[in-house]
């Protein structure tokens, strides 16, 4: 109970996060075709789907900045050609499940053995990447739209974005230090970056 409770505490977030980061993303990018409220919906049936029909219920489903590069991209030929994109976007979803379908009843699953450790490293250093610059763009996007005369709001957003990230970091390594007891420092281990992801949104959301 003690590793359940922090895994699906850390999921959540880990799931949430990209879902309204992304989701508000691309309300911006669609026009507000497609934002915050699909993204949930979608991750959530999604991730619970894949759990219960793929044998590793430990994964998880959510946006990556590759998913609204499509979008993106896709919404931009359907504005050009003057196609509705939902309906396109579905049969977009529709063809390329069939397509997973197909390859998975045909045992394509066997080909994983040629992917190799240095493979799974590229496309994890990628994905951090992509959260990086969408993080770094997202506190850049804050001081190009503030009034010049009051960068307050840039720079709270940016001293949140900092106290957040060196205090998870800290949390995730407080095990190996000598402070306090065993306990205590797996406690903190454990449920360190949920307190600190809670109580830093709470802090963003003051007046």
């Amino acid at each position: 109970l003690r590793k359940v409770v922090p895994a699906v505490l850390f999921l959540y977030f880990a799931c949430l996060s990209p879902v309204i980061s992304f989701g508000t993303i691309a309300s911006q990018i669609t026009n507000n075709s497609i934002g915050v409220v699909e993204f949930l919906l979608s991750a959530g049936a999604s991730g619970m789907a894949y759990s219960v029909l793929c044998g590793q219920p430990m994964a998880f489903i959510a946006p990556t900045g590759l998913t609204l590069a499509f979008i993106s991209g896709l919404f931009r030929y359907c504005s050009l050609k003057g196609l509705p994109f939902f309906p396109v976007y579905a049969w977009v979803g529709l063809w390329t499940s069939l397509f997973f379908t197909l390859l998975g009843l045909g045992g394509s699953s066997q080909l994983i053995r040629y992917c190799t450790r240095f493979t799974d490293e590229i496309f994890n250093a990628l994905l951090s990447l992509n959260f990086i610059y969408e993080a770094v763009a997202s506190i850049k996007r804050n001081f190009q739209t503030a009034d010049p005369s009051n960068l307050t709001t840039p720079f709270v957003g940016l001293a949140v974005a900092l106290t957040t990230y060196r205090a998870t970091l800290s949390a995730s390594t407080f095990e190996a230090s000598k402070f306090l007891n065993q306990k205590i420092r797996r406690f903190v281990k454990n449920f360190g970056p949920v307190i600190i992801f809670v109580a830093m949104s709470a802090l963003n959301s003051l007046p």
